[in-house]
């Protein structure tokens, strides 16, 4: 849900039907297909203010490949669906996670975590030694992404990306519990204060929820000067503020059922 009050979700009409997206505001309900009864499965999975809907739908492919249909990401715009850009083929598995109200939108294209922007795709850096698997699971409104980023000998790594550097939160795990063997394995979601949710885990299977958060504020992303012309634009008085070193600190907020 978005802060106007707009909801997406599914309708599900089983049978041989798949689940379709939807589109709630106040109280009527539309389907984002343009054919609710045709076989492509859509999955709305956030909305911005401006009623931007982004999700992932399996689409059919032409005749000859393996497979009938691909889940390809996509973005809905005033009840339309149109597909994002490929870094290549565009029956490659792609999905749509997340978007802000600048409209920057974040997710996964194969194996790489991904940031849509001015209608151009472009992958994001992985942790240093880390060659598996990214998925861009949320990002704020000043440009700040967590994603889960996977290595075939250190398993999931809660991530964020800063300033188009990919950082390993695990860095920032109190000695003591790394030493009892935790490891943030998901960061899920960032707020505007820098705020970061995850999971921790061990290898017993005990895992708790956690709470990541900055000591101060953290800047926008692109430079606080941008910011300040778009305001300027607006006639909003503004200030431009130097980039200061952060310091992270980590909260844990134990998990139900332990």
């Amino acid at each position: 849900m978005n802060n106007n009050g707009q909801i997406i979700g599914q309708i599900i009409f089983g049978g041989t039907i798949p689940s379709n997206a939807a589109f709630w505001d106040s109280i009527t309900s539309t389907f984002l297909n343009l054919n609710p009864s045709s076989t492509d499965r859509t999955v709305p999975n956030s909305i911005n203010d401006s009623a931007q809907i982004v999700g992932s739908g399996q689409l059919p492919v032409p005749p000859g490949f393996v497979f009938d249909h691909a889940t390809q990401a996509v973005i809905w715009e005033n009840g339309i669906m149109n597909k994002l850009p490929t870094l290549g083929s565009e029956f490659h598995p792609s999905s749509a996670n997340d978007i802000n109200n600048l409209g920057q939108i974040v997710g996964s294209y194969g194996d790489r975590a991904v940031i849509w922007e001015n209608g151009q795709i472009d992958a994001l850096p992985m942790i240093p030694l880390f060659d598996g698997r990214a998925v861009a699971t949320d990002i704020n409104e000043h440009g700040l992404i967590v994603e889960i980023s996977t290595n075939g000998h250190d398993g999931s790594h809660g991530t964020l990306w800063y300033g188009n550097r990919a950082i390993d939160l695990n860095d920032y795990l109190p000695s003591d519990l790394k030493d009892a063997g935790w490891v943030l394995t998901t960061a899920k979601d960032i707020n505007d204060d820098g705020w970061i949710v995850g999971e921790i885990h061990k290898s017993n299977g005990s895992s708790h929820a956690i709470l990541l958060s900055t000591t101060i504020p953290i800047p926008p992303i692109p430079e606080p000067s941008t910011y300040a012309m778009l305001l300027i634009g607006l006639g909003v008085p503004c200030f431009v503020v130097r980039r200061r070193k952060k310091r992270l600190t980590l909260i844990i907020v134990k998990s139900l059922g332990y």
